[in-house]
């Protein structure tokens, strides 16, 4: 048995995938829309998720984005789009298997036992990673930050912050993402706190090295890892 959550608008399909899932030992956890699969997921730690395309609020290419970058659960997704575009995306922004409206219920299963399948025999390790830019190391086992062979002190959430935008180089992520992914739908910080929580991680990791800006201010829209 597997913990599911299954993240599409339809709710007659969510119904439908939801007993035959039901049926075949799973347990299956329903979302509407991508700030519900963030807020679910980081609560839930489900085995698999499943993610439409086209939701409200924020579509399932933002939220695969924001889930792959804090966590290493098989993604699916699921969408009526069938140009070679959506699903090359797709599969950039870190989606393991893509499958196309209409589907049976029956290969939905099957993918969803072969993602177990792979991922019970190859587990990934996100919590071991290490990202390397220039002159600054970001681990993630161990909750550290070097620059310049100086060690930088982060608060939880200022790494948070950090290993989300650093895992995405060159990426916007808006102020919305940000706070959804950090703080989460229904504990939502405000973008006051937000500002300031980047402002003061900009000023310890700009402030400690030479002349790159990693952590760059998009007015009005957001904020980018720079490399």
């Amino acid at each position: 048995m597997a913990r599911i959550l299954f993240v599409d608008d339809d709710l007659r399909l969510q119904r439908a995938v939801e007993i035959f899932l039901n049926n075949k030992g799973h347990e299956i956890f329903k979302a509407s829309n991508g700030n519900q699969a963030l807020e679910l997921q980081a609560a839930l730690k489900p085995q698999v998720v499943i993610l439409d395309i086209m939701m409200p609020e924020l579509d399932g290419f933002e939220a695969c984005k924001i889930i792959k970058a804090r966590s290493t659960v098989p993604i699916i997704i699921l969408t009526a789009m069938s140009k070679e575009d959506d699903r090359i995306k797709g599969f950039k922004l870190g989606a393991d298997d893509y499958i196309t409206k209409p589907f049976s219920l029956k290969e939905l299963e099957l993918r969803i036992e072969a993602l177990l399948r792979r991922f019970e025999k190859y587990p990934p390790s996100i919590s071991n990673e290490r990202l390397v830019y220039s002159d600054i190391t970001i681990d993630h086992q161990q909750k550290s930050v070097v620059i310049n062979d100086k060690s930088i002190q982060l608060t939880k959430i200022e790494f948070q912050l950090l290993w989300l935008l650093a895992c995405n180089p060159n990426q916007l992520f808006t102020h919305s993402q940000l706070i959804d992914a950090v703080w989460g739908q229904k504990n939502k910080g405000s973008k006051n706190a937000l500002h300031v929580y980047v402002r003061r991680l900009r000023s310890k990791i700009n402030g400690n090295q030479g002349n790159i800006n990693y952590l760059q201010n998009i007015w009005g829209q957001g904020y980018i890892f720079k490399v």
